[in-house]
């Protein structure tokens, strides 16, 4: 896992501020690539703000 400076780091999370169809996309691809056992690329906030209490999620690919 990703070293933040402000945010819990031992999870990820996806912001509730994006819209509802960009958070089922991202879940539906987390899903995707664990149910397959496939690797994934996370693209996440190192620096910027949390989403509730963890790192934010923006990306998932």
């Amino acid at each position: 896992m990703p070293e933040h400076p402000s945010c819990n780091d031992s999870f990820f999370a996806v912001d509730g501020t994006l819209p509802a169809e960009r958070r089922q996309q991202i879940l539906a691809r987390l899903l995707t690539a664990f149910a397959t056992g496939k690797k994934t690329n996370i693209g996440f906030d190192a620096k910027g703000g949390c989403a509730h209490g963890y790192i934010r999620i923006h990306r998932v690919g």
